[in-house]
């Protein structure tokens, strides 16, 4: 049943890219002040996805639904739905100060538009696997955190890109601990 919704997701997300790629050429062409102001809403939006992919890579899905709860859930969603249209605003807006061709702007903002939607949604199931595993009864945003223990390192929590050293998390914990005995 999930392959099909995959398989589905495609073609509507097409679609409702095809859309939002011509609803926002035209705000951008008529309504220049408000293309500016969806720009730079849009460069905020992608600065929480990069601070989100930076905390999947060092502490994992695990560790950051652990660690922030439910504002991690906010910034995941705040990515996933918000996303995929700040992509596209940023390309159209590139576009429009490049001043190339009305149908290039279309084809790069809905392509844009629709890469980001399909990379959203898979990463969205890949995070949600992470956190609470494959045959989960409910996602992850519907299970309450569980904080790791106080012995484990401090980047545990499932899986991550840049995993510190044992040896490393030890001395960095030592240090830690020297330090706030002795203040």
């Amino acid at each position: 049943m999930e392959l099909i919704g995959l398989l589905l997701a495609a073609p509507v997300t097409f679609v409702a890219s095809l859309a939002y790629a011509a609803l926002m050429l035209a705000v951008f062409k008529f309504l220049p002040v408000a293309g500016r102001v969806l720009a730079a809403g849009s460069l905020a939006v992608v600065a929480v996805i990069i601070l989100e992919l930076v905390l999947l890579a060092t502490i994992g899905p695990k560790g950051a639904y652990a660690h922030f709860g439910h504002r991690f859930t906010a910034m995941h969603f705040l990515g996933f739905f918000l996303g995929p249209p700040a992509a596209a605003n940023l390309v159209l807006y590139l576009a429009s100060r490049l001043n190339v061709r009305q149908w290039l702007r279309f084809a790069s903002t809905t392509l844009c538009c629709w890469v980001a939607c399909m990379a959203a949604l898979l990463g969205h199931i890949a995070v949600d696997e992470a956190i609470v595993g494959i045959d989960a009864g409910k996602p992850f945003y519907m299970t309450p955190p569980v904080v790791p223990n106080k012995g484990a390192a401090p980047n545990a929590g499932g899986r991550r890109l840049f995993a510190i050293p044992t040896s490393l998390a030890a001395r960095v914990g030592e240090l830690h601990r020297s330090a706030t005995s002795t203040g």
